[in-house]
């Protein structure tokens, strides 16, 4: 069940044996790999914003849909059973929720937190939605009522979250606050928020994820050496290693299945696939490929790994074979992509 983890914030399926066969409710489908959906801009003057969803057979890709939006997007988030789609934006409203069915995009849902979204993540149940975004009390929970998103409650003290990810369990989750150069494990009653507890990094995390296990929490950051591992042992949260990355961090997710994760650099000409033996970071492979990345995510199968950058290449798609990364396919796009994520 844990391979729910390999797609940028999805949500998970727990259903019980009671609820299965006693009450003939389906368990629903996890994530297949089969779509990737991303930002990019129409070409116009001034350029368009919009979320493009392009259709996997596991060799090509097929565009199915796009809508255009009000500002870039800067993450997306699909819940576990791929039926709504919720992004971060720049401009008003900051929070969006499509419905999608394989063919058509819907807006269902829209919500302004008190200034421009960086991060979004749905709670396992698909009930709640993190927010990150810019302002004092940084981090807000909404309510997806299946047609509309309810403020339910904030943090304060999180300035600038730029990441968010949720734990299995749905009452916790992580947390990257840009503006407190802090990473926090942030507890969630259903009710109100609560910090648990913290890590400063040595500058502006910019991305953070949660690996298989829930046991680490790699962090992408602007402070040399720009890439930290974390590790939570349920009470605190401590640094397990670094890694000295060739520029600014800027994008992490961790493999699904293997202890390998992804990183990517700011205005970097390398792009990593480092490996962790429970002890040591190390250099597994590298994708000798300069630009600016901003998302990256795994195929939740974990053979590619694709990510979104402003400069270079927009929209990149990387095969791995386990042992090295390589170019699969590049999505020819008009303009930059700030977002990006597998479903």
């Amino acid at each position: 069940m844990k391979n729910f983890l390999a797609a940028r914030n999805v949500k998970s399926a727990k259903v019980s044996l009671l609820d299965r066969f006693l009450f003939k409710k389906e368990v629903p489908v996890g994530p297949e790999g089969k779509y990737l959906a991303f930002h990019t801009a129409f070409p116009a003057e001034p350029p368009i914003p919009e979320m493009r969803i392009y259709e996997f057979d596991g060799a090509n890709f097929t565009w199915k849909a796009s809508t255009a939006t009000e500002g870039k997007i800067r993450d997306i988030a699909f819940t576990w059973d791929g039926n709504y789609i919720a992004i971060a934006q720049e401009a008003e409203p900051y929070v969006k929720v499509y419905a999608w069915d394989g063919e058509n995009l819907s807006l269902v849902a829209s919500y302004s937190t008190p200034l421009a979204a960086h991060a979004v993540g749905w709670a396992p149940n698909g009930q709640f939605l993190a927010v990150g975004h810019d302002g004092g009390d940084g981090l807000s929970l909404l309510e997806f009522t299946g047609d509309s998103l309810v403020f339910k409650d904030s943090l304060a003290e999180t300035w600038t979250t730029k990441a968010v990810w949720w734990f299995g369990s749905g009452d916790k989750l992580i947390a990257a606050s840009s503006g407190k150069n802090k990473v926090k494990v942030v507890a969630w009653d259903g009710t109100e928020l609560t910090e648990l507890a913290s890590y400063s990094l040595p500058d502006n995390p910019l991305d953070a994820h949660l690996a298989p296990n829930e046991e680490f929490i790699p962090v992408a950051h602007k402070g040399d050496p720009y890439f930290t591992l974390l590790k939570w042992d349920g009470t605190n949260l401590t640094k397990a290693d670094d890694f000295l990355l060739s520029g600014n961090g800027r994008c992490t997710q961790w493999h699904p299945n293997q202890d390998v994760i992804f990183a990517g650099s700011i205005n970097s000409p390398s792009q990593y696939i480092l490996h962790w033996d429970g002890t040591n970071l190390t250099e597994k492979d590298t994708l000798n490929k300069s630009a600016t990345l901003w998302r990256c995510s795994w195929r939740v199968q974990g053979d590619f790994v694709a990510y979104a950058s402003s400069t270079g290449d927009y929209v990149v798609v990387c095969s791995w074979d386990g042992e090295n990364i390589s170019v699969h396919t590049i999505i020819d796009v008009p303009n930059p992509s700030y977002a990006i994520a597998w479903w």
